[in-house]
């Protein structure tokens, strides 16, 4: 994982060298007052849960009459039921020179119900059983049911939006090389086989990538654009990508790219489908653990089951040893022995499964105290299908369908956005808790196997814009029956018009040209500069974003060309003397690569007592001091 650490250089002559250093602070994703950099072709993801509906065990009692309340052994207001709506989002838009927003999207809903402690419930009305020692264990596990949901469903999606953000950096690095802009030790030949492979790769991904490179692809054909990062399409030459890669299309136009929207949302809808048995599952372990008696396989009958139930809760459901004890995967569970004089829930969810929608998107990209937001919404009610969603349920053997209205994927609070740098995304893995447990009535010990999902942070380094939003809360729109939620959506700015990109290389040119003006002015005048560099967490060498630094740093140099130069790395607490050292020398490499002659440079790594003002403020800066001999 790479982390990205702050570091000063200061220029300095060597009679003030025991002078106090001044030290500028770096912010990172700083802009001008424009919005400029952000015009163009822009793709994105978003997903989102909200609990709409809780259930207590007293509504449930109230629903059946002759129920008595006493014989319930739940408490009236413990919550049986939950039910969980979801949505997950793809979308593509463009930013003009005003800040608007057009585009279109797809979105897929869906609804999970936790039924955990309802099935247990309908056990006791119908059977009689006594579950008192059971309560607290079975409600500990509709809550530990609801959170596992939430983490798998989130978990799904940040893996998709880590994938996409990867794969767009990588492409960033791929063509920057191309361009003779990057740090790629590849040859013309493997750089131009490893874009065809980025290319065949993310047009045949079954998500929002395939719709990105589809974009890339078809702008830059036309010759009248470059990538987000600022590097001229042209870097593509005459590879036939289209040849190789037939999912792309030769023609850029709203309705090549709804179906593939279409397309994209028909695998949301299967993964959501997936997520919706491993719910279902989830009620055959509560009725397990209630003593209800399953078709036992022939490992372990159902009183070792129950057994194995009651000790490891619902983490036991990914386990395939649960699926071999009751036969089967449980799909289209029924919550009762069937009777007329039984209490009978059953709750599917979405009548029709998840479904999905198409919509007109809008907005605006704006400063806001000086930082760029974008603030995305829907335009006009959803499309391609009804505005409403239906349910299905049954009570004692009556169907019912009630309607609910389909929702917006974004809230009326707008996204940070960043000209470029560290995005933070979540990575998923997969790791194996490995649990021994003995049978109490044999003595007999088995191990058994439980596959955990978790996620971590990972840093990726993007070149070209991109947007971020999270936010959660609960009661939404100040509704009370509404409890938590949680949205989420991220945009990656993939394409500009080349006009922009040239008034933004005129105004990076002209920045440029001031700042060594200024430096050298500044030597002169008092003999020390400073500059902001970054190194990577650890090593020696710079990132991309830096490396525009060393090569001002190197004509600030040639401003002097009867002087030496002695360049000195102030170790901080996130390194050490050689790493100082190292770094130093790093510059230096660099610099005699610029053109300067290392007879007039001299590295020194410095010890970190020199920089006791740094460490009373705590600053995460090692300065890179430059002395004029």
């Amino acid at each position: 994982m790479r982390k990205l650490l702050t570091f000063s250089i200061l220029i300095l002559s060597i009679s003030i060298y025991s002078q106090p250093i001044p030290s500028l602070t770096h912010e990172k994703n700083t802009l001008d007052n424009s919005i400029k950099q952000f015009v163009g072709d822009w793709v994105g993801t978003g997903w989102g849960w909200e609990i709409r509906f809780k259930q207590t065990s007293g509504d449930f009692i109230k629903q059946f009459a002759g129920t008595k309340a006493q014989d319930i052994p739940f408490e009236g207001e413990k919550h049986i039921m939950t039910l969980m709506v979801t949505h997950v989002t793809q979308f593509y838009f463009s930013v003009d020179e005003l800040g608007n927003v057009k585009g279109k999207g797809s979105i897929t809903y869906g609804l999970i119900p936790n039924l955990c402690g309802l099935s247990a419930l309908t056990k006791q009305v119908n059977e009689a059983v006594n579950m008192m020692s059971l309560v607290p264990t079975i409600f500990r596990w509709g809550a530990q049911i609801s959170t596992n949901t939430i983490k798998a469903f989130n978990s799904e999606w940040y893996q998709q939006e880590n994938k996409l953000a990867t794969s767009l950096s990588e492409f960033s690095e791929i063509t920057k090389s191309m361009a003779g802009v990057g740090k790629g030790a590849l040859t013309p030949r493997e750089l131009e086989q490893a874009l065809m492979q980025w290319y065949k790769d993310a047009g045949s991904s079954p998500d929002v990538l395939s719709l990105a490179s589809t974009i890339l692809f078809n702008r830059c054909v036309t010759g009248l654009y470059n990538f987000g990062s600022g590097v001229d399409c042209s870097v593509l030459g005459n590879m036939a990508i289209s040849q190789n890669v037939p999912s792309l299309g030769k023609t850029l136009g709203d309705k090549a790219l709804q179906i593939i929207l279409k397309n994209l949302a028909n695998e949301v809808k299967k993964k959501l489908t997936a997520l919706d048995l491993n719910s279902q599952m989830n009620e055959q372990l509560c009725l397990c653990g209630a003593g209800v008696s399953t078709a036992a396989g022939t490992r372990i009958g159902p009183a070792t089951l129950q057994q194995l139930i009651m000790e490891f809760g619902p983490a036991l459901a990914k386990a395939a040893l649960f699926e071999a004890a009751i036969g089967s995967p449980p799909v289209g569970l029924l919550l009762s022995i069937p009777g007329v004089t039984q209490v009978q829930y059953y709750y599917k969810g979405l009548k029709n499964g998840p479904e999905i929608r198409s919509f007109d998107l809008k907005g605006t990209l704006t400063l806001e105290d000086g930082k760029p937001k974008l603030k995305l919404e829907m335009d006009g009610d959803v499309y391609d299908g009804s505005k409403d969603l239906t349910i299905e349920y049954m009570v004692n053997y009556k169907k019912e369908n009630p309607t609910f209205p389909t929702w917006s994927p974004f809230l009326k609070d707008a996204g940070d956005v960043c000209e470029s740098g560290t995005e933070i995304v979540r990575e998923r893995k997969t790791v194996i808790r490995k649990e021994e447990y003995t049978d109490k009535a044999t003595g007999k010990k088995i191990t058994i196997e439980i596959p955990e999902e978790i996620t971590i942070e990972k840093e990726v380094y993007q070149d070209a814009p991109f947007a971020t939003f999270d936010k959660s809360g609960s009661h939404r729109n100040n509704v009370k029956v509404w409890q938590e939620y949680e949205y989420f959506w991220n945009a990656h700015k993939l394409t500009e018009p080349k006009d922009i990109e040239s008034e933004k290389s005129d105004e990076q040119n002209k920045a440029q040209k001031k700042e060594i003006e200024d430096r050298t002015k500044e030597i002169e005048q008092t003999g020390k500069t400073s500059f902001d560099i970054e190194f990577e967490a650890g090593k020696e060498s710079v990132i991309q974003n830096s490396e525009a630094q060393i090569k001002i740093i190197t004509k600030v140099i040639e401003n002097f060309p009867q002087n030496n130069f002695l360049i000195a790395v102030l170790s901080d607490s996130l390194s050490n003397k050689k790493l100082a050292e190292q770094r130093a020398n790093f510059i230096v490499s660099n610099l005699i690569a610029n053109g300067i002659s290392g007879n007039r440079l001299t590295a020194l790594g410095s010890d970190k007592k020199t920089t006791g003002d740094l460490k009373k403020k705590k600053l995460k800066h090692t300065k890179v001091d430059l002395v004029k001999k």
